[in-house]
């Protein structure tokens, strides 16, 4: 994940979109990170070119209006995003509810739990550890 340099952040409470960017510039200043709150809004902005194809993208598990698997379905069938590395991001469990995360094509569950420079060590370590392929 050396190369990447842009992420897209879809997560419905803006107090989380400031942290999220407090740890992620802690741990890797160099990110260029958008934000949304919801994934109709994400993926609007993805198809109108109103901001760059993330590298990376980040979803809330628990949002308001979609669930997080009617989400990935979603974003699945945009085909700019077939080269775009999903994590999900959850306040409570460090457990995906449902089935396996490889079925939505996860590469890893991150917890927001903990202070800034905690989350901020876990984003680093989910995004800096080895892709499997």
């Amino acid at each position: 994940m050396a190369n990447a340099n842009i992420c897209l952040v879809i997560d419905d409470d803006a107090d989380d979109h400031l942290i999220f960017q407090m740890a992620i510039q802690e741990v890797l200043p160099h990110l260029s990170c958008f934000y949304s709150t919801s994934c109709l809004n994400a993926i609007e902005l993805i198809v109108l070119n109103k901001i760059p194809i993330p590298d990376m993208l980040f979803l809330d598990l628990n949002m308001p209006g979609m669930t997080a698997q009617q989400s990935l379905l979603s974003l699945a069938e945009i085909p700019e995003l077939a080269r775009t590395i999903v994590f999900v991001i959850s306040g409570s469990s460090g457990k995906y509810p449902g089935e396996d995360l490889t079925t939505f094509g996860i590469k890893k569950l991150v917890s927001k739990r903990g202070s800034v420079h905690e989350f901020g060590t876990e984003l680093y370590n989910a995004i800096c550890e080895p892709q499997i392929t």
